[in-house]
């Protein structure tokens, strides 16, 4: 990309930026010695870009790169090209001079081994009985991960405030399959969605059986019953959750075996019971901790278990950064390559 082409990127980027990440950009001029005093931070930024871009560029990829996204959702990428040469295949110097409206062709920045997709996104709000529009930028970034032999593709999703959603229930999901649809159809590329239902299944596995001390735990789930009724567990302790309620009947059974052996028609309505409600209830979301016995390092992830062909994360209660993203990531597609060898090996 010329100079000219990303200043001018750049420029319309900061006009419409949130106040919060001008702030944070600031924040990483520090490291360039770039101090803001006494000036205007709208002024003092674009100054910063016009007459020392090499310092505003580094200090704007860190943030990008440093920064902590809402959600994500994890695809597997089938492709015997390197990371880098299916970065370099993907042209983004033409594309990256103006942002990208919500309705119109997508225009990814390169980053540091990712894809940046920067989103100009309008709504408003009443404020004192009137409407006042707002604009603002809005990202996705798209990273490309090697992890145990296996190529991997993040596609991470900001938050933004409800009146730019424009009462779409499903804003993030439906930013996340725009980006993905992107990527196959004019980058190429074989992305194949996980779905993480297993793993879940082998970290709860492993906690059970004390396997591994270093397994994220279990610390919350919905269910919702046949019937409608729902059920939420959650555990400030972090145990070892199987399924809201049926987990307790089931060791409830087993403790009183004598009890429940003189009653044998309670007991056989019971296990059906678990039996048809583990086989038809519906569980919308199971959240997970990593880092538990570190309050400060303690990090929570939502995994919504849709219909949709991947898992939606959602990260949330944590201080991490994107470091801990990462963390969470790495771990996950660690046990998701493990799961897969096992399977051919097993299918072989």
């Amino acid at each position: 990309m010329s100079i000219p082409t990303l200043q001018v990127y750049l420029e319309s980027e900061l006009l419409l930026m949130p106040s919060y990440l001008k702030n944070q950009l600031v924040d990483e001029m520090k490291e360039t010695n770039s101090v803001l005093e006494g000036e205007d931070i709208d002024a003092f930024l674009l100054r910063i870009l016009r007459e020392h871009q090499e310092s505003f560029l580094i200090a704007y990829n860190k943030l990008v790169m440093r920064k902590s996204f809402k959600y994500s959702a994890l695809f597997e990428l089938d492709d015997s090209r390197n990371i880098n040469d299916i970065l370099d295949s993907i042209s983004c110097e033409e594309n990256a001079t103006t942002l990208t409206d919500s309705m119109q062709t997508l225009n990814p920045v390169r980053i540091d081994g990712a894809l940046k997709f920067t989103f100009l996104l309008q709504g408003g709000r009443v404020e004192n009985l009137e409407f006042r529009p707002y604009k603002t930028t809005y990202t996705i970034l798209v990273s490309f991960l090697e992890i145990s032999g296996n190529k991997f593709v993040e596609i991470d999703a900001d938050n933004v405030a409800t009146y730019f959603r424009h009462e779409d229930a499903n804003f993030f999901v439906n930013m996340i399959n725009r980006v993905s649809e992107w990527l196959r159809n004019n980058c190429l590329l074989t992305l194949h969605p996980i779905d993480l239902v297993n793993v879940l299944d082998e970290f709860k596995n492993d906690v059970q059986n004390a396997t591994t001390q270093n397994s994220p735990l279990v610390s919350a789930q919905k269910m919702i019953l046949g019937t409608g009724s729902q059920a939420t567990l959650d555990s400030a302790d972090s145990e070892t959750i199987i399924l809201p309620i049926l987990g307790e009947l089931k060791q409830l059974i087993e403790d009183n075996d004598d009890l429940f052996s003189q009653a044998t028609d309670i007991k056989i309505l019971l296990e059906n019971f678990i039996t048809e409600t583990e086989e038809e209830a519906d569980l919308p979301w199971i959240t997970f901790i990593w880092d538990n016995r570190v309050k400060s390092k303690k990090m929570q992830v939502k995994f919504f278990l849709s219909d949709q062909p991947y898992t939606l994360l959602n990260y949330y209660h944590h201080t991490r950064g994107r470091g801990g993203m990462n963390d969470a990531t790495k771990c996950l597609l660690e046990k998701y390559s493990e799961s897969r060898t096992g399977q051919v090996t097993g299918n072989t």
